[in-house]
């Protein structure tokens, strides 16, 4: 048995075992259960860190709108779990709200001081994220379950950026600060304060999507990160609408996030994605369903009252470069 201190109180880990959240009012469903995985499609509109390196997807997806990411029951895929509970399940009586993990540098046996997230920090930020339905188990393989955000899309038209100007938390050990800060310098997470690790764009006229290699976002620089977004906005509907129409733009939500951000100091948020969407099938703005939302929790961690100026300054930097492109 193996005493993980990632939440408000002492959890204790014996194999697989952990309890099943509640989402939306939903409870986890078939939690612990062994589900036949041979009907499940590859989910086909897989980008960023959803793919392995060969670029096959490494998750699916279910007719009912569900997303299943792999969950290896390590301390990243606890610490996002522990992030989702704290959003999505509600407490027992006389019980704290469960946060997300404690900023500790080693697995030290002492139980993190209780405080709760803010209230309003948690109900502000839900509607950003995928709903959530506990973890559930497929032939032997465990998964966290999650709302599908492409079930609503024909032709989904995704970019995930990667935000932060730095990846580095500052409890973080030597060796990931190492890797962390130089992929940090080498890509554009130093200079744009994120960057991109997936896209998929259907173009006017073309079946299949443009669906670049995790490679192509490396290549990018300051200097050419807008025409990442241009790319991304190369659809039937202008660039101009996609960002910054005033009821169905990517760039009014973008500023909403923001101001959450200012407001919230419940998470610290490092390694997380802003994924960009709309529908490559739209022929105008208003059917385009354009979306904001923020997915990967694995290195998410309570704030203990303060600011995230790391993803504040960062969301500061894509809106003015969508606000450039837009502008064009």
């Amino acid at each position: 048995m193996q005493t993980v201190h990632w939440w408000l109180s002492v959890m204790v880990i014996d194999g697989c075992a952990v309890s099943a959240p509640h989402s939306k009012g939903q409870t986890g469903g078939n939690h612990g259960m062994s589900m036949d995985a041979s009907s499940l499609p590859i989910s086909p509109d897989s980008v960023g860190g959803h793919m392995s390196k060969d670029q096959t997807p490494e998750s699916y997806v279910d007719a009912e709108g569900r997303f299943y990411k792999p969950f290896p029951d390590d301390v990243k895929a606890l610490r996002e779990l522990a992030f989702y509970r704290a959003i999505y399940e509600e407490p027992k009586p006389g019980q704290p709200r469960l946060h997300a993990a404690y900023p500790q540098p080693d697995e030290s046996t002492d139980v993190p001081p209780v405080r709760e997230p803010d209230l309003a920090d948690v109900e502000g930020v839900k509607q950003f994220l995928p709903g959530f339905y506990g973890t559930k188990e497929f032939e032997g393989v465990k998964v966290i379950a999650m709302e599908d955000l492409c079930k609503k899309y024909t032709k989904p038209c995704i970019i995930d950026c990667k935000m932060g100007f730095t990846t580095v938390y500052d409890w973080a050990s030597e060796k990931y600060r190492s890797r962390n800060g130089l992929k940090d310098m080498e890509t554009t997470q130093h200079s744009c304060g994120f960057r991109i690790s997936g896209l998929q764009v259907f173009r006017p006229g073309e079946e299949q999507p443009f669906k670049p290699s995790r490679q192509w976002g490396k290549t990018l620089t300051q200097e050419t990160m807008p025409s990442a977004f241009e790319v991304f906005a190369s659809s039937a509907v202008p660039a101009k609408d996609i960002y910054s129409n005033e009821k169905h733009g990517l760039l009014p939500q973008l500023r909403k996030l923001k101001s959450w951000f200012h407001r919230q100091t419940s998470f610290q948020f490092y390694q997380a994605s802003v994924l960009l969407m709309y529908e490559g099938n739209a022929a105008c703005v208003e059917d385009a369903k354009a979306a904001v939302h923020v997915v990967d929790f694995a290195y998410t961690f309570q704030s203990l009252g303060v600011k995230d100026e790391n993803w504040i300054k960062s969301l500061e930097s894509l809106i003015g470069i969508l606000e450039s492109v837009a502008s064009r």
